[in-house]
């Protein structure tokens, strides 16, 4: 953890297995187990368990002791640090920041009604220009603003960042987007809700070119996988859906399997053409069928729109007087970059892009990692939140054009440029509380904010702030997520599905165009889906083995899963449910009980899978 505020310079390391267990800085342990470790979102005020980490995750770390009996000897050597491994931590912090690369950079950011172009050596702008935004011509308006630059200084760039809002205007407008033949597999099981509900009907009737739901559908195990209706993908190819300049195909399970998605986009192109864009959302990830089925409808109603601008773009870099080979990235979302052929799979991650990366520019030329970002133009004035040098993502249920997606956009709040109280009242809102977070001003119309307006606020109006999204692009680094859900399969060892999906995944990255010589190793989820009968017939196998019917059921430990469970289990066993653990707070390790302090044991004790089977330890041999 990386300190703000008044902590800003410290450097804590938190050291996490399925609890937080240690908290050190300098090497010195500020808290260790059975210490309670939290860590606590600044914004919402919830508690962040360890498998939610990310990076740019503002948090406060929370310290609390346990009860005291897990301090004596006992309690010690059944959940303090030697049980963890952690015996001789409080020597082994030591930091290590891996060494900047030295790279010519130029940003570009086509706005509107201007586009900006900054040239960044290092971490220092070189040069800034700022040119008049040609209407409906996104590559000219970059050219423009290339070419306004020395030759012999953007002749030593060796990367272009740009950051294109196309996207988002076409989005917005309902403008130039491609007819989408919408396809659903799932037949009855996926029926309750139909393609494209909750959009709004303007854009619903400029996308859509015909939806239909054909059966087929895998599941969580392949036994309950429905065949794929081949003849009903090929009537829907041959209906009028099949004058759609492109497809969207969306399958349940998809993120499992994605053979049945690829099985229907053969045959859509067979009845339409080899040349046929047909998008799979498979390639999203989520299993939330209507989320991963709205944003694969957006990509492929960009798709035509984004596959001209890449084209375009291509053709005219060799033109622009770069460094030979120079690289093109475009900004996504999230506050970082991809190729032009990941924009051109997944259109739908430039959305949002242009605001992103003015909050990422603002708080590097403001050098802060924490603020609230105001982005003042002409008409509109954005703001956002930045968090860790990011953007603040929006939370769930989230819309896009009124469409609700799983894409990741900053969260954000517009109102009117000239309206300054609305403004005030927003980076307000957009502070956890009151004087925690400066106020970053950036754009063009940021000097004509009355300071007396914001007399609230620690004012930051960094030197650039005009081309904050242009310096934004230039310094942010290739970013990418790579979701998959994969089967095990009978006799498949699991660390060999592990190497597959950190492979994939390392794929993945490259192909959004990150360096596969400075990679990391990617980190691997590794998560079973349970069927829902486990707890009770662990239940069931262990009364059989001790010959006697439980009478009540009580939680093991006040955490997570482990205080749900138990509420299930005894609701379906028709069981009292005492109120009370055998904790008194969160442990991961099932001897860490209070009866084992009076010798008590935990055995024996009874297992349950997914699929039915069940194993029973048995007891402690005296």
């Amino acid at each position: 953890m990386e300190g703000g505020g008044s902590d800003a310079g410290r450097l804590v390391l938190v050291e996490a297995r399925s609890e937080f267990v240690a908290a050190l800085e300098d090497g010195i342990p500020l808290a260790v187990v059975p210490d309670v470790i939290a860590l606590v979102d600044v914004t919402t005020g919830w508690a962040v368990p360890v498998e939610e980490v990310r990076y740019g995750l503002r948090v406060h770390l929370v310290t609390l002791p346990s009860d005291p009996v897990w301090y004596t000897l006992e309690g010690l050597r059944l959940a303090g640090p030697a049980a963890f491994g952690l015996a001789g931590l409080a020597g082994a912090a030591d930091g290590f920041r891996a060494p900047a690369r030295h790279l010519m950079i130029l940003g570009v950011d086509v706005g509107p009604t201007n586009t900006d172009a900054v040239l960044l050596d290092g971490d220092r702008a070189v040069r800034a220009v700022k040119v008049t935004s040609l209407a409906g011509d996104a590559v000219g308006s970059l050219a423009a603003a290339v070419r306004a630059l020395p030759a012999e200084l953007r002749g030593r760039a060796t990367q272009l960042a740009v950051g294109l809002r196309v996207a988002a205007r076409a989005v917005r407008e309902r403008h130039g987007l491609a007819r989408v033949g919408v396809l659903r597999v799932g037949g009855p099981a996926a029926d309750a809700v139909r393609p494209l509900f909750g959009w709004p009907e303007a854009l619903r009737d400029a996308v859509c070119a015909d939806a239909a739901n054909v059966r087929g559908g895998g599941g969580l195990v392949p036994r309950d996988t429905t065949p794929l209706d081949r003849d009903a993908v090929a009537r829907f190819g041959a209906s009028p859906a099949g004058r759609a300049e492109a497809f969207a195909v969306t399958a349940v399970f998809s993120p499992v399997d994605g053979g049945q998605e690829r099985e229907a986009a053969e045959i859509l192109r067979a009845e339409t053409g080899p040349d046929t864009t047909v998008l799979l959302s498979s390639d999203v990830g989520t299993l939330d069928l209507l989320a991963r089925e709205n944003a694969t409808v957006l990509d492929a109603a960009l798709s035509v729109l984004v596959a001209r601008v890449a084209d375009e773009l291509t053709d005219t870099l060799p033109r622009l007087g770069l460094a030979p080979a120079a690289a093109v990235l475009v900004t996504r979302s999230d506050g970082t970059l991809m190729s032009l052929e990941y924009l051109r799979r997944q259109p739908g991650l430039s959305l949002g892009s242009g605001p992103a990366c003015t909050i990422r520019g603002a708080g590097l030329l403001a050098r802060l990692k924490d603020a609230v970002v105001a982005d003042i133009g002409e008409r509109r004035a954005r703001v956002g939140a930045l968090t860790g040098g990011y953007p603040q993502e929006a939370g769930p249920g989230e819309r896009f054009g009124g469409v609700p997606v799983s894409v990741r956009f900053p969260d954000l709040i517009t109102v009117r440029a000239d309206a300054h109280r609305e403004l005030a009242e927003a980076a307000d809102r957009m502070r956890p509380a009151a004087g925690l977070l400066p106020l970053i001003l950036v754009g063009g119309g940021a000097g004509g904010v009355p300071a007396e307006v914001l007399a609230g606020f620690d004012v930051v109006r960094p030197g650039h702030g005009g081309v904050a999204g242009a310096f934004g692009a230039a310094a942010s680094p290739v970013g990418g997520q790579y979701d998959r859900i994969v089967r095990r399969g009978p006799g498949r060892r699991l660390d060999a599905v592990r190497d597959e999906v950190r492979d994939l995944a390392r794929a993945g990255a490259v192909r959004a165009g990150a360096d596969p010589r400075g990679m990391g190793a990617p980190t691997v989820l590794l998560e079973r889906v349970p069927a829902g009968g486990e707890e009770v017939a662990a239940l069931r196998a262990l009364e059989k083995h001790i010959g006697r019917a439980a009478t009540h059921i009580a939680p093991i430990e006040v955490g997570g899963v482990n205080s749900m469970l138990p509420i299930a289990c005894a609701a379906e066993a028709g069981l009292p449910l005492v109120d009370g653990d055998a904790m008194g707070r969160a442990f991961p390790e099932a001897q860490m009980v209070l009866p084992g302090l009076i010798g008590v044991a935990n055995t024996p004790m009874a297992l349950a899978d997914d699929k039915g089977k069940a194993a029973r330890s048995p007891a402690p041999t005296p």
